[in-house]
């Protein structure tokens, strides 16, 4: 309960405070050119940032969606997937979800860049092996791009 004073017009003292959970969708990239060790990285970020409060969808993907699960503290010991890179239908499966304040995608960026437009703003984590932020695959990328310096 909030310790505010009883309302001079109501009489009642105010409710309850209500902070809002952020939700987001984390796609991570499990095709064949993204290493585990890239993968353990995103682990320890992740822990991070669920112990704020962001409540996270996993998806793990290569050219399909391989798996899709709430986070819960830990990443799974093996990842499905190993195939080649395609993003979009990670973009169609963040259009369909009205639940989700936005998408991460952690990916070495190595595809095809996405045609479909997303409409939850796109944060792009670039593994430290992946794309350079002079290549035009980088730039072509929509939304927010962010090269990782570790992992």
């Amino acid at each position: 309960y909030s310790m505010k004073r009883p309302s001079k017009r109501y009489g009642t003292v105010p409710g309850l405070k209500i902070q809002r959970q952020h939700r987001l969708i984390l796609a991570i990239d499990t095709s064949g050119s993204v290493p585990s060790a890239d993968l353990e990285a995103i682990g320890a970020e992740l822990y991070a940032l669920w112990k704020t409060g962001v409540r996270f969808t996993i998806l793990e993907f290569d050219q399909y969606i391989q798996g899709s699960y709430p986070y819960k503290g830990r990443l799974p010991e093996h990842f499905s997937g190993g195939g080649g890179t395609d993003f979009s239908e990670v973009l169609e499966f963040a259009n369909q979800r009205n639940d989700c304040d936005g998408l991460v995608i952690f990916t070495d960026g190595y595809g095809p860049t996405p045609l479909n437009l997303c409409r939850v703003p796109i944060l792009w984590l670039i593994s430290r092996r992946g794309l350079d932020r002079d290549s035009g695959l980088f730039q072509q990328l929509p939304g927010r791009k962010q090269k990782l310096q570790n992992g």
